[in-house]
């Protein structure tokens, strides 16, 4: 059901500038090495006292609030601070703030640490993506947590989802392949990860298994797939023009229900870099512990 036979393109992309600096080599280096360099300053005292804290809960809510923005959820001005605002809550006031609360719960329940987790891939099956629909949907929908029995389509477009008696059967197909190609050994190097999230990612969002929040569920396991490769959850929101990019690839990815994520995983690599940048500006870490490794070779 996933396959991998095709390359990430490095040029002739549409969203891209003409001038593009990195191969898509150099991206997975830097990336992987920079994982590493991170994980390692995870033991020095003084980032412990000083930043480990801090980097993870920044982090998580700048996913959150990018993840929300993409889903249409809050407005592009919604600020950091306001979002702190709604989590230091001890109740919701509105179903905005459910949302915001529900996704964070989801995300620290499956990140407990964004920058040192080991998937357990045993655990990676329909019931986790269950788990998370029902953590994202709590007191926002009757049936969170159930998969969709009613038929349903894309929005503003001709296409039509997956009729609800053919899901389980698809789903777990799905899953049992993606589980299949994470304990390959063969398959464990950045690029073949990549390949494996951007083919999962559009088959499940083609599936479109809940009747809501399967944009939700599909980043926080598109992100579980690639957790022992990059500093995890990674936004898909990082592009200017990220909205008509993200679904230009999507709608690529299976066109005529042929499914080949070229675009989709270039897309995903692209966003993956754009994360590590994100979370040097966020402490600095370039001049404190990575820049001098990260320029090397």
């Amino acid at each position: 059901m996933l396959h991998l036979n095709f390359e990430i393109p490095e040029t002739n992309l549409w969203w891209r500038s003409s001038y593009w600096p990195y191969s898509n080599q150099e991206i997975f280096t830097k990336i992987e090495r920079f994982k590493v360099l991170l994980t390692n300053a995870k033991e020095d005292d003084e980032f412990k006292l000083d930043h480990e804290k801090t980097l993870s809960f920044y982090y998580y809510v700048n996913y959150l609030i990018e993840c929300l923005k993409s889903e249409q959820i809050i407005t592009e001005n919604v600020s950091f601070e306001e979002v702190l605002e709604v989590l230091h809550k001890s109740t919701a006031e509105n179903n905005t703030e459910l949302k915001i609360k529900n996704i964070y719960n989801a995300i620290i329940k499956y990140f407990p640490d964004p920058f040192a987790l080991k998937l357990d891939k045993d655990s990676f099956n329909v019931d986790l993506a269950k788990d998370l629909n029902k953590i994202i949907g709590k007191e926002l929908w009757d049936n969170a947590g159930y998969l969709r029995t009613n038929k349903a389509s894309a929005s503003r477009m001709n296409y039509e989802y997956c009729e609800p008696e053919k899901i389980p059967e698809r789903l777990n197909k799905l899953f049992d392949g993606t589980k299949r190609l994470l304990l390959d050994d063969n398959l464990v190097d950045l690029e073949s990860r990549i390949k494996i999230s951007s083919m999962f990612f559009s088959i499940f969002l083609d599936i479109h298994p809940f009747s809501n929040g399967n944009g939700r569920v599909a980043r926080i396991l598109l992100s579980l797939i690639l957790s022992e490769n990059c500093c995890i959850p990674v936004s898909l929101n990082s592009l200017g023009c990220y909205r008509e990019v993200y679904l230009k690839c999507l709608y690529e990815s299976r066109i005529n229900n042929i499914y080949k994520s070229s675009a989709l995983s270039a897309f995903i690599l692209e966003c993956a870099l754009i994360n590590v940048e994100c979370i040097i500006e966020i402490l600095d870490l370039s001049s404190k512990f990575c820049q001098n490794k990260l320029d090397s070779n």
